[in-house]
């Protein structure tokens, strides 16, 4: 035998599926939750394409906020976090002739100074430098804002919600919906007639 091939006709699944009461609507609900890691990829591919920060973080912080069920068939994802430190985006100081500093160990050691320039690259290739950052002895970026009296203050740059929103980001999470979702259904309707013939009936979504 070279091959096992499992079909199920489609008057043959409607039929089933209309003796048990909202077995549709469950197994609708499953595909779309069920498209979770699917959403998180192609947010977090497109927020890390845009962003100097890795997939897999950007993947960490996308949510299902509103898993879907028989009585509502809609998912919902967001984004989670705050905006990022500088720090996250390859801080870089120049000293003299333009050679690249570490930041300062501790304080008095040997390190850049607060008046050498700072640049980070928030955007992938394109690295900005800051006149008035400089690189504190912890890594982060900070700036003295106004007078010099004034206190200094920790730099951010964007977070994986100001990628989240982006008009790029919204049509790669259509499109994989559009490519994937039906996939996804058509086996949760197999799977759900599947649990009828064998006498279990559906149960509530996980």
């Amino acid at each position: 035998m070279t091959q096992f091939r499992v079909e199920i006709r489609r008057n043959e699944a409607a039929a089933l599926l209309q003796g048990v009461p909202r077995a549709l609507e469950q197994a609708a609900a499953r595909a779309l939750n069920g498209m979770n890691p699917l959403i998180k990829q192609a947010a977090g591919a497109q927020i890390s394409g845009l962003y100097n920060m890795s997939q897999k973080y950007a993947e960490r912080h996308v949510r299902l906020v509103s898993r879907a069920g028989p009585n509502r068939l809609m998912a919902i994802w967001a984004p989670s976090g705050k905006p990022e430190p500088l720090k996250a985006y390859k801080p870089r100081v120049a000293g003299a002739g333009g050679k690249e500093l570490k930041p300062r160990k501790k304080r008095g050691g040997k390190g850049p100074s607060p008046n050498n320039p700072v640049s980070v690259e928030v955007f992938r290739g394109r690295r900005r430098t800051l006149a008035q950052g400089f690189l504190g002895p912890n890594g982060h970026v900070y700036a003295r804002i106004g007078k010099a009296r004034n206190p200094i203050r920790k730099l951010f740059g964007p977070g994986v919600p100001s990628g989240f929103i982006k008009s790029a980001t919204g049509e790669a999470l259509k499109s994989v919906t559009k490519a994937k979702f039906a996939s996804r259904l058509e086996a949760e309707i197999v799977r759900q007639v599947a649990k009828i013939q064998t006498g279990r009936l559906p149960k509530a979504i996980l």
